[in-house]
């Protein structure tokens, strides 16, 4: 959802088209559900009415509870969002919805919905959101003398560093924004390491300390793994038509155009020495 998100705003910002999106929560949508609706719409999808039957026989009069890990595969399945031009689109959109939603039974929690103008600086929030995650285990891991360092380098990697990058593979980023983010790694490295500031140790002397990779070879390797991913998709898939298609009205603007998704991604597979003109076919033969 974030992936085309992005795709639609940066092409709409691209052809010079307003756009505006609603994000949509529901209250309680697993409790709410009716059971015979969802038979009924796996029926209208062309589902065997013997492999319905065997659905039904495996939810009717059972009861259950979320475990940890149910949890983490459901977080985005009761979330929803729609584009719009004006706001009067997104009003329509937003009262069709709530139409159906009623008919089987669902509310839209109000409180959680919120619409989107304008998306905010991804590198200056994800470093203020990496920077937060860190100051909060300063004192219990960071500056913790009982642990041993190559343990405070996996709880940087897997939480800070995590906070930092998130949904990076799906970033336009400019060589301004990849350094911002290089010095936020360094600095806090150096804190961790213990590393005074006027020491003249390079840079690549303290990833090599830490024993990790620098942020953009962090981000080029996603950005390679869910071109891939995305690549492999059916063509009928949201993801895929976003990241080929155009919009159907608008002009560019004659000034020098904003740097897009693809055009980061050839850069990616030149800097890689991945042919542009076959890393598609490369991506679809991948092993399994």
């Amino acid at each position: 959802m974030i992936f085309c998100t992005r795709q639609l705003q940066a092409k709409s910002l691209e052809q010079q088209q307003p756009v505006m999106f609603i994000f949509r929560d529901l209250k309680k949508a697993f409790d709410k559900v009716p059971r015979p609706a969802m038979w009924a719409v796996l029926a209208r999808f062309g589902c065997p009415p013997d492999f319905v039957t065997l659905v039904r026989g495996l939810h009717d009069g059972m009861v259950g509870r979320t475990t940890k890990k149910s949890l983490i595969e459901k977080q985005y399945a009761d979330d929803n969002a729609t584009p719009g031009q004006t706001a009067e689109d997104l009003q329509r959109t937003a009262i069709t919805y709530n139409t159906v939603y009623e008919r089987f039974g669902m509310q839209v929690n109000t409180d959680k919905t919120k619409v989107l103008i304008q998306h905010p600086p991804d590198v200056e929030n994800r470093i203020r959101a990496a920077h937060s995650a860190y100051g909060r285990l300063s004192c219990r891991v960071f500056n913790n003398h009982a642990l041993t360092m190559a343990t405070k380098i996996m709880v940087f990697q897997a939480i800070v560093l995590s906070t930092l990058l998130y949904a990076c593979e799906i970033w336009t980023l400019y060589r301004s924004e990849i350094q911002s983010l290089e010095c936020f790694q360094q600095y806090k490295l150096r804190q961790i390491l213990k590393i005074p500031w006027n020491s003249h140790t390079t840079n690549v002397a303290v990833l090599n300390q830490a024993s990790i990779t620098s942020v953009e070879a962090n981000i080029i390797r996603h950005r390679l793994r869910w071109a891939g991913h995305v690549q492999r998709m059916e063509p009928s898939r949201l993801p895929k038509i976003m990241l080929y298609g155009e919009l159907a009205n608008g002009t560019r603007q004659r000034e020098a155009p904003k740097l897009l998704y693809k055009d980061q991604l050839k850069r990616t597979l030149a800097l890689t020495n991945i042919d542009p003109s076959s890393w598609e076919q490369t991506a679809r033969v991948r092993a399994t």
